[in-house]
């Protein structure tokens, strides 16, 4: 009887087809009312799976007075905002009811829930990345921002609080008497992280960025370091979108293009270097140091080494995207026989090579006799500029060694140069390391001034003896010859002299009485070292 009637005073709702529903309301005034039934979150959703016994243990751990307080709560919404549930007073879950109200309803709040909020993943639960795989391809891919936190610690399957700042999930050290970090650290190589992969199921992303704490990882930031990029091309890689298999296309030759695009396309690739290219008999080419510090990314491991200094006390983190720096471009040069000819053809003749002399453990290594006698012929004929160092041991003789050894280099390099070089096309500059005292210049200043005659010495002599294969070579063509002066001290880099009378001097004697160095080019040249001294300066006082 009861039952009766309660049933007959309930209310009973007509249904009236023509009266309003939820789903007419405007689409602004749903998504106000989902947001105050607690669909869209401050902190972000935590995508691991805790057990009932983690979840209460963790509570009960974050009543402590010394825990680390929620991240989130200081950077992203108020104090009283925080709604996860380590931190909640009172915890309000996800209102999952609302995906099984109605199937328009589902996909609405669905969308909203995954592109409205930020999720989170950690690794610091046992095969946690696993949860990924329960959600459809459709949940991931309204996914805007998710986080995954990879630890280099041993898991912790039964209080992962412990290790982590709960809210933010970002690894650190708790202030606990009882807590210790573990010792041993795990081996990050890609065979052993199966885990890693579940990251290739990620659908395509805008932005990618992967940060690697490298403390204490020695030998494998290599491995870690090629698996980070890679993972970042592969995600942001948008030729994934595509469903269906896009249609073979006809295949177009770069070799059937014109010879003047075919260069054009090779220019802009690393085959002009951004610098000078300074040949090195022990190292190969390499680009000028003065200018390559500009051309080089933050992360370049060849900076760090140079001003170790500088990021001493530094955290050593590096980020996953590639090198900036130029390398070599050894990769078009093994193509075929048609490009390796326009590739060479385009290095030689785009670049301004430098050519080194140096002396190891006493035996002198001229650059030139391992750069100049073995270029193919046709990376000769595509020379337009080349510096070349003679050394101040050709002008010492006596402390160096014997005469004749480096004398018969030049002589091999001049008659390189004479024989296969497009010598109406070359800018030869000729540089001469020479002592603070030799006559073939003098120095100004503090240093007081050499009082011998311009033209006379036995440096000048010598010099002449240089000149001979220089002379005859301007017989056959070269067109523009530059000497530079450069003093040497012990235990020091050469200084460039600015007395540019003596090398004009020298200059006339080789090409003639009327030629004008300055008007063919020399001048800028000396304007791109000035300037290269200038930026070296302050880029030493910056750092």
């Amino acid at each position: 009887m009861q039952a009766m009637a309660a049933a007959r005073s309930a209310l009973v709702i007509p249904r009236d087809p023509t009266r309003p529903t939820f789903l007419d309301l405007p689409f602004n005034i749903r998504e106000r009312i989902y947001k105050y039934a607690g669909l869209f979150r401050y902190c972000p959703l935590d995508l691991n799976v805790w057990s009932q016994e983690q979840r209460h243990e963790a509570r009960e751990y974050m009543r402590n007075p010394r825990r680390v307080r929620c991240m989130t709560e200081e950077e992203k919404h108020g104090t009283g905002d925080c709604d996860c549930f380590l931190y909640a007073r009172p915890f309000v879950p996800v209102p999952v009811q609302l995906l099984r109200v109605a199937r328009t309803v589902s996909v609405e709040t669905s969308e909203l829930l995954y592109s409205k909020n930020r999720f989170h993943v950690s690794f610091v639960f046992p095969k946690a990345l696993r949860s990924l795989k329960q959600l459809n391809p459709a949940a991931l891919g309204q996914i805007q921002s998710l986080k995954v936190t990879i630890y280099d610690i041993d898991q912790c399957a039964v209080r992962p609080w412990q290790d982590i700042r709960a809210c933010s999930m970002d690894w650190d050290s708790l202030p606990l008497d009882n807590f210790e970090l573990p010792q041993r650290r795990c081996k990050w190589l890609p065979g052993e992280c199966e885990e890693f992969f579940t990251y290739l199921k990620l659908p395509v992303l805008k932005e990618v960025a992967i940060r690697l704490n490298t403390t204490g990882l020695d030998g494998d930031i290599a491995a870690l370091r090629a698996l980070a990029d890679d993972l970042a091309n592969h995600l942001t890689d948008k030729s994934r979108l595509s469903c269906k298999p896009s249609v073979p296309q006809k295949p177009f030759r770069f070799m059937d293009l014109p010879t003047e695009i075919r260069i054009k396309i090779l220019e802009q690739t690393e085959l002009v270097a951004p610098g000078k290219l300074v040949w090195h008999s022990l190292r190969g080419f390499n680009c000028d140091r003065v200018q390559d510090h500009f051309h080089r990314c933050g992360t370049c491991q060849i900076v760090r080494d140079d001003h170790e200094w500088y990021y001493r006390g530094r955290c050593p983190i590096i980020l996953a995207r590639r090198c900036e720096c130029w390398k070599f471009p050894i990769s078009l040069f093994l193509v075929n026989h048609d490009i390796r000819r326009l590739a060479t053809e385009v290095f030689y003749s785009r670049n301004h090579f430098e050519v080194v002399s140096v002396l190891v453990e006493n035996d002198y290594c001229d650059s030139g006799s391992f750069l100049l006698p073995y270029l193919q012929e046709n990376a000769l004929r595509s020379l337009r500029k080349i510096s070349l160092h003679i050394p101040q041991h050709y002008f010492w003789p006596d402390i160096f060694g014997p005469e004749d050894e480096p004398k018969q280099f030049l002589e091999e390099v001049f008659e390189t140069l004479r024989q296969k070089a497009n010598l109406e096309r070359l800018k030869l500059m000729i540089i001469f390391q020479l002592s603070p005292t030799s006559d073939l210049f003098w120095l100004e200043g503090a240093q007081g001034q050499h009082e011998s005659e311009q033209t006379q010495g036995p440096d000048w002599e010598r010099f002449k003896e240089t000149a001979g294969p220089l002379r005859q070579m301007r017989e056959e063509g070269l067109m523009r010859l530059y000497v530079e002066f450069r003093v040497v001290y012990p235990h020091s880099p050469p200084l460039e002299v600015y007395e540019y009378s003596n090398e004009a001097a020298l200059e006339r004697y080789i090409m003639g009485e009327t030629y004008n160095s300055m008007k063919h080019g020399k001048m800028e040249l000396r304007a791109m070292a000035h300037d290269r001294k200038l930026r070296w300066s302050f880029l030493d006082t910056v750092l």
